[in-house]
């Protein structure tokens, strides 16, 4: 019997990403923008489910091809790295069920994934449930400006009121919802001799009901640059890049589970065979590097805490 795992891959979750024409209007309501959140979350989150199942089993073929893990010092958790292609002739068949635009040139999409398991406590190595809910939930484009040293900027180019709105996946009801519209510029090593990248993603995040679980969900907007909306992608000096990602975080027994997949294109001169080899490398390393910067937090705020007592009167 078919399952979403099995389900067709769809038209939203790619790399050739969306319109803002695509977009539904900022003012719109919650009922109006619930059919687009409803079509996003369901390609996504069977996309996610396809690398570690809830259920425990696996689909009839994830695609899905796992590297050799990768420890950090500041992980007390191993990162497992996976990495899956969907071919062209794949992304022809998406094109042709779905009656989607045919992009100008159709490369292989290469999707790169991690995967790690952490302490539900927030000391050394590891981060709390509400941290994790804190920084990649309820401000995930602030938190990675924060601990990554590659964004030198970022803005929200738009936002839509998602009230109380709930939707329906698959037996499941997804709430807690937010979506907007985000810009990041990235720094490129070397420094200096490339130009800095411009990416513009909508971003929806959504918590599951009655669970410990919430998924975020970015996808490129392609003609941000040409847009009303775009800033950053309008400035000199910068190259309009392309990703789509997919990430979930869930509790798992006494642990936190944390994937993040993702498919991008940073344009320029790089070829993206070039860029391919490197991306799994380089989204391992976002766990030390989130997992580094709220220890320091941590040891800023107790700091703090300590400087208060002592000059309280």
């Amino acid at each position: 019997m078919a399952t979403p795992l099995d389900r067709p891959l769809g038209p939203l979750v790619r790399l050739w990403g969306l319109t803002t024409a695509q977009l539904p209007p900022t003012n719109a309501g919650p009922a109006e923008i619930a059919p687009f959140v409803t079509a996003l979350l369901r390609e996504s989150i069977p996309f996610t489910d396809s690398i570690s199942p809830k259920d425990g089993r696996q689909p009839s073929a994830s695609g899905w091809v796992q590297k050799p893990k990768k420890t950090y010092p500041e992980s007390a958790a191993p990162v497992e790295v996976f990495e899956r292609v969907v071919s062209p002739s794949s992304l022809e068949e998406i094109i042709s069920r779905e009656k989607v635009a045919r992009p100008e040139k159709l490369t292989p999409e290469t999707w790169a994934c991690r995967r790690s398991v952490h302490v539900d406590a927030a000391t050394t190595g590891s981060a709390s449930w509400a941290e994790f809910i804190r920084c990649y939930k309820e401000a995930h484009r602030e938190a990675e400006d924060a601990f990554t040293p590659e964004v030198v900027a970022s803005r929200d180019a738009a936002s839509w009121d998602c009230g109380d709105l709930e939707v329906e996946i698959d037996g499941e009801v997804w709430s807690e919802l937010q979506m907007t519209v985000c810009e990041v510029r990235h720094k490129i090593a070397p420094a200096g001799l490339l130009n800095d990248r411009v990416f513009g993603v909508l971003m929806l995040s959504a918590a599951l009901k009655g669970a410990d679980e919430f998924v975020v969900l970015s996808v490129s907007i392609n003609d941000l640059a040409t847009s009303p909306l775009g800033s950053l992608a309008k400035e000199k000096g910068a190259v309009f890049g392309a990703y789509t990602s997919v990430e979930r975080v869930r509790k798992v027994g006494d642990g936190i589970e944390w994937i993040m997949a993702t498919a991008s294109d940073a344009k320029g001169v790089l070829p993206v065979w070039v860029q391919a080899k490197a991306v799994t490398g380089l989204i391992a390393k976002d766990v030390p590097m989130f997992l580094g910067w709220v220890a320091k937090e941590r040891a800023k705020a107790e700091e703090e805490r300590v400087v208060f007592l002592r000059n309280m009167p």
